[in-house]
């Protein structure tokens, strides 16, 4: 006699279903904060690799990088080129490396060499001053903004002064040089403790000398 596999009734399916949402609601948001770690943890090694890289090449060289494949391939004018300093090929042949961090926004290098006057990071009140100097902007465009402001807030905490707008670490307007000269700030830099929103990047001062 031929025996007939009973299917699942209509109560015994939206149990199951019921009890997947169940999990992934409680998986989910652990999962997202797993990832998201991964992302600060690769952005604070890169800022970590980034400044060993430029400390080298200025050992080398006496100067700093003003375009990332100067850290790859070595330029006609300077001597004592001894890298590559880091181990990635950029994208670019500019100071703008496109889509280069965890979070697929775009690294920039700003280079300050030879300044006839004292320049400071960010504002005239915020560290100590220098003429030359180099710093990496990473870009948070919006809307929306593809960087957590919390990620950020840690990463600014982990490696500075937990501050927006003090310290190696800060918060201001994308695309604006982070070295001003006496009397000057930033445009748009953050006068709070906290990274207050997107359409700004993160601008970390490297080296100084």
């Amino acid at each position: 006699m031929k025996k007939h596999r009973r299917g699942l009734t209509l109560i015994e399916l939206i149990t199951v279903v019921a009890i997947i949402a169940i999990l992934a609601a409680t998986l989910l948001p652990y999962a997202f904060g797993r990832l998201e770690d991964g992302k600060i943890s690769r952005t604070e090694e890169e800022i970590s690799s980034l400044r060993s890289a430029v400390a080298m090449f200025f050992n080398d060289t006496s100067t700093f990088p003003t375009k990332w494949i100067d850290l790859v391939t070595p330029p006609q004018n300077l001597s004592n080129w001894r890298g590559p300093y880091i181990n990635k090929l950029p994208n670019t042949s500019s100071a703008v490396w496109t889509e280069a961090s965890a979070w697929k926004t775009d690294y920039r290098l700003w280079s300050l060499v030879g300044a006839t006057t004292d320049n400071r990071f960010g504002s005239n009140t915020n560290l100590y001053p220098f003429r030359n100097a180099i710093a990496l902007e990473i870009t948070n465009p919006s809307p929306p903004s593809p960087i957590p402001l919390t990620s950020l807030q840690k990463i600014d905490t982990d490696l500075d002064n937990n501050n927006a707008s003090s310290g190696f670490i800060i918060e201001a307007n994308s695309n604006t040089s982070p070295f001003v000269p006496a009397n000057s700030s930033m445009a748009g830099l953050t006068t709070g403790a906290n990274y207050t929103g997107g359409g700004k990047s993160v601008y970390i001062l490297l080296f100084t000398y």
